[in-house]
């Protein structure tokens, strides 16, 4: 199991971190591009990246094809469909990019690509979707709610059910999230509702008998269908015909190891962490690491098994002969991609993914909450080990003519344990503990102190 980590102090302390701010609204990236366009497929492994690294609970994808050069085989497969998007916006070129129907995005720019989606994540929707999806042979049902959380009057109010692809591979390369079908069309289909009322449609696909149908989402969304500069979406969601890739995440990483951590060979090594936030052990067979997107099957993993609430290195020195898990590329200190995928057969999956910029020696880059969205420089790294208290900060505190332990918690652990010792180093069984949850906010002294000196540590359990 992943080791604890822990925080030594005399007397007091306090536990500072920046509690995370959610939002309702799932943003809808409608990307438009073509097998054949250069630029196109760097665009959208840029799109992809930041996708997967916020989680397509906070935005979602579905990419259009033009005809562009011919042979591209999704935009072939449904021809009219495809071009009534582009129609719609008014597409001049390819790659273009809009989120949430009204803001253009450079599709390119990982930067610009999360700061559109922040500011539409700062907008609340006026309604949630709910999204479901059954099999009935080579048929894929689907059943949406929209659900109302005010009134929703305005009479171009639609609602849109696509089919797409998770991934498909095509020519030797791999393409995310291409669009297959719409219903109930291109118009969609107009809905009214009252505040707190519901509208239902069921939407049945027919797929391809080559498709793989674990390969498949349906992603809805709400859109004031106006003009082409002024048709917002109002909300999206998504829901996979079945959920094949792990929960797994890249948690942290480092660059330049000179002092850090040694591998079992006793050398300084790049690494990369892989965490399981559970509830099930994951085997790893069947997954790649990357240090190149479009190379997704670069180093591919032995049988191992990754406990629930664990992490795992990977050493990143091209070591192919040494014993462990030595991935066969180095990470470049000035910044690049790095990838986890998961091999479905007809494509890779990407499970998880960060683009870096440039890093310093000895100072590792990771989620400052474990599988968490926000990452940090730690200049203490934790190499296999949780990162929840790499950000904190101590201070000692006196509240008047006595003592008071006061702090703001950790979003990422639930709850936390104070250990007091009479000696430091700690002798093994402590003398007394409090436990209290990130709720709390201060203890007395009194409380802890039953000498004029005594010796701490906070373990903080996620």
């Amino acid at each position: 199991m992943m080791m604890k980590r822990t925080w030594f102090v005399v007397l007091l302390l306090f536990l500072a971190a920046v509690a995370a701010n959610t939002a309702e609204r799932t943003v809808l990236m409608e990307s438009f591009t073509n097998t054949g366009c250069g630029p196109c497929y760097n665009a959208n492994l840029a799109q992809e990246s930041v996708v997967q690294d916020l989680g397509r609970t906070i935005a979602v994808i579905v990419r259009y094809h033009w005809y562009y050069q011919p042979g591209d085989p999704f935009y072939e497969y449904n021809i009219s469909e495809n071009m009534a998007r582009f129609r719609f916006y008014h597409v001049p070129y390819i790659p273009w990019l809009k989120a949430d129907g009204i803001l253009w995005v450079n599709p390119s720019s990982e930067t610009s690509i999360r700061n559109a989606i922040s500011q539409r994540r700062e907008i609340e929707s006026p309604c949630t979707i709910n999204v479901s999806t059954a099999t009935i042979g080579l048929n894929v049902e689907a059943t949406v709610q929209v659900t109302a959380e005010e009134n929703m009057h305005d009479p171009d109010t639609r609602l849109f059910v696509t089919l797409i692809h998770k991934c498909h591979q095509w020519d030797d390369v791999y393409w995310w999230y291409p669009f297959r079908d719409m219903k109930p069309g291109t118009l969609g289909v107009s809905f009214q509702l009252d505040a707190d009322s519901t509208f239902e449609f069921i939407a049945d696909f027919s797929t391809d008998p080559g498709w793989n149908l674990n390969n498949l989402s349906v992603v809805a969304f709400v859109q004031l269908y106006k003009t082409y500069t002024t048709s917002e979406v109002l909300q999206a969601s998504f829901a996979d015909v079945a959920e094949l890739a792990p929960t797994l995440f890249i948690n942290e990483f480092m660059t330049d190891n000179t002092s850090t951590v040694q591998d079992p060979q006793g050398e300084y090594e790049d690494w990369v962490e892989i965490y399981n936030p559970g509830p099930d052990a994951v085997n790893l067979d069947g997954l790649s690491l990357t240090d190149d997107l479009t190379k997704p099957d670069k180093w591919n993993f032995p049988d191992t098994l990754l406990s629930a609430d664990d992490c795992l290195i990977i050493w990143c020195d091209s070591d192919l002969v040494d014993p462990g898990l030595h991935a066969n590329f180095s990470l470049a200190s000035a910044g690049e991609h790095a990838g986890l995928f998961m091999d479905l057969t007809t494509c890779y999956a990407m499970v998880d993914s960060i683009h870096f910029g440039s890093q310093s020696t000895d100072i590792s880059y990771g989620r400052t909450c474990d599988g968490g969205s926000e990452w940090d420089y730690f200049t203490d790294p934790t190499p296999g080990a949780s990162n929840i208290d790499s950000v904190r900060n101590l201070t000692i505190y006196l509240d008047g003519s006595g003592v008071r332990l006061f702090w703001q918690t950790n979003d990422c652990a639930a709850s936390y344990t104070i250990y007091r010792h009479d000696t430091f180093p700690f002798n093994p069984n402590p003398s007394d503990s409090i436990g209290f949850t990130s709720e709390t906010t201060y203890l007395d002294a009194e409380i802890l102190l039953s000498d004029t000196v005594a010796f701490y540590r906070v373990t903080a359990r996620p």
